[in-house]
């Protein structure tokens, strides 16, 4: 017997009785009937549990007579909020309900961390694909070490299996080497000197000239010629960037 409150029966009104009714049931006179009258509903004004722990929220709403739910799918990642702290009530404060409903949390799990790969000696695509794998954005620099393969991470600026946060981005630094460039220099030596006429002597004799050729501040070709000669051909090999 007794009072209790309830959402669906009004005030005033029998909730329950023992012995309860049924059809064509008797009992003796004077016998006791107990019943259970509706206080009618038991509302509570919800609070803000918004930037409490998961403890106080729940301590709170639960002091009122309320359900608290939180499930796996409710603790998320948030960039701004430290984790353990309530970031969303599913029932707005100030709003009024019955003792007894349900109320949902989310709670942050705060900034959602990353492990750094090691990306030394990767080939650029690979070191991508491991970074995008880490769900790291990644920025491309160019370096010359010719100690290490060309086309090969040299550096990266977040030092491997440490933990960052994801979505940031990591700088590789990529080996770009020069490239080699062969090529032939034609001289010809004769139209060079406008002529050997000044280099005869006694009218037969004509002395050889010494003939270099350089290249990018490298000889070449070094060699005494005789000044008549019309083609002198010389090889090189040349490093460039392409």
């Amino acid at each position: 017997g007794g009072d209790q409150y309830s959402k669906d029966v009004p005030e005033g009104c029998i909730i329950s009785q023992e012995p309860p009714y049924q059809e064509n049931y008797n009992i003796k006179e004077g016998d006791t009937i107990t019943v259970v009258v509706s206080k009618g509903r038991n509302l509570v004004t919800v609070p803000k549990v918004i930037g409490k722990t998961e403890a106080e929220a729940i301590a709170a709403l639960e002091e009122l007579g309320l359900i608290v739910s939180i499930t796996d799918e409710d603790r998320v990642f948030n960039k701004k909020v430290e984790a353990g702290y309530v970031i969303e009530q599913s029932v707005k404060e100030k709003e009024e309900i019955d003792a007894g409903e349900t109320i949902t949390l989310k709670v942050s799990k705060g900034i959602e961390m990353t492990v750094v790969p090691d990306l030394n000696g990767k080939t650029e695509e690979e070191a991508k694909t491991l970074a995008k794998e880490a769900g790291l954005k990644v920025k491309v620099e160019i370096g010359t070490d010719e100690s290490k393969a060309d086309g090969v991470v040299l550096y990266q600026d977040q030092e491997a299996n440490t933990e960052v946060e994801k979505d940031s981005t990591i700088t590789i630094t990529i080996n770009s080497l020069p490239t080699e460039k062969k090529g032939t220099i034609n001289v010809n030596v004769k139209s060079l000197l406008g002529g050997a006429a000044q280099y005869e002597e006694d009218g037969t004799t004509v002395k050889n000239v010494k003939l270099e050729i350089r290249v990018n501040d490298t000889s070449i070709y070094s060699e005494e010629v005789n000044p008549l000669v019309e083609s002198i051909s010389a090889e090189f090999t040349n490093k460039g960037w392409v």
